[in-house]
């Protein structure tokens, strides 16, 4: 990957100073790697918060899907920050430790911050912002730390509330020592794997309500263990040193007056995340198990000898005392996701309940989307295949040689001769099509609610039934 380097261009029009009065300022656009694929909202509103502060003389430009598919992502983009490929980027502290930065671990000990009010307790004592300075280290310069969203372990099989339960198990990581550590006290093996992996050839998955979601992990995997929450994953924000030292005292401190401004409304918005994917979970029939007290309590037993490592190091131990003392003093714990009150996995079967298939010539969407006459030679054609089950709706693509892969996922209902499908994300897309079915091909039509794309995917062709697998 070639390298990055601070791209500067002077503004245009002049910018105001912060007296009111107009000024000539130069625009410092800084590259920041971003892994996801779309930039989190709490992300988008600090790089604005950024802009605003530093009177526009600061615009991050977002780098996305960086080291997209990569198992040690986040270690891999620390060092590409090392080497100034990038201005700017943000890892999970949970990466720290496999870089020799060890401040991070009392706020990501087992089973200790288990609830958003904790977690909220813990930023406002600026217990964060004390761990940060740890990044010092490995020759980076901290920013400023967001909170994360409760992380919870995924079965595939069965639920995970016990340290039986977890007894000769692979579990899926995001990379982690302490993670590593606290899940062989438990008797089971990790395996990192990158963001979205498949779960093919592991017995459990940790992860955030809202990527158990995103991801369509519902599809192939049964439980989530609804109280059992391992740690937040809080996100740490980094600038490169050779970047930082071509800023000004008032755009350093434009970064990180930022973070204060997004932290509440990032919480906020990781309580709405969990409750829209508990929802959406039960409703695709996603089982919440929830562990006894005994069960909690047997869990943080086995994982003392982490804790007793962890407290080997004077600074840990305090900090895990300081979170110690938070929880004992009204933070009520731990939070608990489950279907009570949500629309439960239960539908009625329909009559469209069935597997549909039908085939998409190369070129239909993009024929679509500009106007142009489709394709006449089939190409290199894909295999859709449409599954409506229970209220469930899921659409796979398959090619030659490759195993299929999951395009599409949601709810639906029928209202007459219309259907609507509901797509599982947080902000889910809402289709409405006229449908016609002779009980062998299901066409459907008008659609609203799409993009030519959709359009084009969804009723070029009638899809045609074929045999339950």
């Amino acid at each position: 990957m070639a390298a990055l380097v601070i791209a500067t261009a002077a503004c245009g029009p002049q910018a105001r100073d912060r007296a009111g009065g107009n000024a000539d300022k130069e625009t410092h656009v800084l590259t920041f790697a971003q892994p996801g694929g779309e930039v989190p909202v709490p992300l988008q509103k600090w790089a604005d918060a950024v802009a605003r502060r530093s009177d526009g003389s600061l615009r991050i430009e977002f780098k996305n899907q960086w080291r997209d598919g990569e198992a040690e992502y986040e270690t891999g983009t620390v060092r590409d920050l090392q080497q100034h490929k990038a201005d700017l980027a943000w890892v999970g502290a949970r990466v720290f430790d496999k870089l020799g930065v060890t401040s991070f671990q009392a706020l990501l000990a087992p089973m200790l911050v288990d609830s958003y009010d904790l977690e909220a307790k813990v930023f406002e004592a600026g217990i964060p912002g004390q761990m940060l300075q740890g990044v010092d280290a490995i020759d980076l310069v901290g920013i400023g730390v967001l909170p994360g969203p409760l992380r919870r372990v995924l079965g595939v099989r069965k639920p995970l509330v016990t340290p039986e339960a977890y007894a000769g198990t692979t579990v899926a990581i995001q990379d982690s020592a302490l993670t590593v550590s606290t899940l062989k006290a438990w008797g089971a093996d990790s395996k990192a794997v990158p963001g979205g992996a498949e779960l093919d050839g592991v017995d459990g998955y940790e992860q955030q309500l809202g990527s158990i979601q995103g991801n369509h992990y519902a599809r192939t995997a049964r439980y989530v263990t609804a109280n059992v929450n391992l740690w937040p994953r809080p996100l740490v924000l980094l600038i490169a040193k050779d970047t930082d030292k071509t800023l000004d005292d008032s755009q350093r401190q434009a970064l990180r007056a930022a973070v204060g401004e997004v932290l509440s409304p990032t919480l906020d918005a990781l309580r709405v995340e969990d409750k829209t994917a508990t929802s959406s979970l039960c409703q695709a029939g996603m089982t919440f198990t929830v562990a006894s007290t005994q069960n909690l309590r047997d869990l943080r037993r086995t994982v003392q000898p982490v804790y007793d490592q962890l407290g080997t190091n004077d600074k840990t131990k305090a900090w895990l005392s300081a979170i110690e003392k938070l929880k004992a003093t009204g933070a009520t714990g731990p939070d608990t996701a489950t279907c009570s009150g949500t629309d439960g996995p239960e539908a009625p079967q329909t009559v469209l309940d069935g597997t549909y298939q039908q085939k998409l010539v190369d070129g239909v969407v993009a024929a679509a989307c500009t106007g142009q006459s489709p394709p006449r030679s089939p190409g290199d054609e894909a295999t859709l295949e449409l599954v409506l089950k229970d209220g469930t709706v899921t659409q796979y693509e398959r090619r030659a040689g490759m195993a299929r892969e999951i395009g599409w996922a949601g709810t639906f209902r029928i209202f007459r001769d219309q259907l609507q499908l509901i797509e599982d994300s947080t902000n889910g897309n809402r289709l409405t099509v006229t449908w016609t079915y002779d009980g062998t091909r299901l066409t459907l039509s008008h659609m609203t609610g799409g993009e030519c794309g959709d359009v084009a995917v969804w009723t070029t062709h009638p899809w045609i039934r074929v045999a339950e697998r």
